[in-house]
């Protein structure tokens, strides 16, 4: 995981290897199971997940009952996304 996530912080900031050892510290490895819900409606998201294997789905419910999905997550990105325009 820590090579996935050096890597995303390398190619998408100009942080550098001594700030990115200091994010690092920061971060603890979690294993989530499949359908587990990080973030309900209503909620103040606290954290930031990196994605090491698998995905992460944001989706909402429709008046009529329907699940639909805003964005997806997979494998070496951040969640939630830290690009306005994908959120």
């Amino acid at each position: 995981m820590i090579n996935k996530l050096k890597y995303y912080l390398q190619i998408n900031t100009g942080i550098d290897d001594k700030e990115i050892e200091k994010i690092f510290s920061c971060f603890k490895l979690r294993t989530i199971k499949r359908n587990t819900i990080l973030l309900s409606e209503g909620e103040i998201c606290k954290e930031f997940y990196f994605v090491d294997s698998g995905c992460i789905r944001t989706y909402y419910i429709t008046k009529q009952g329907h699940e639909k999905t805003r964005y997806v997550a997979f494998d070496g990105s951040m969640y939630p996304p830290t690009s306005p325009h994908l959120a």
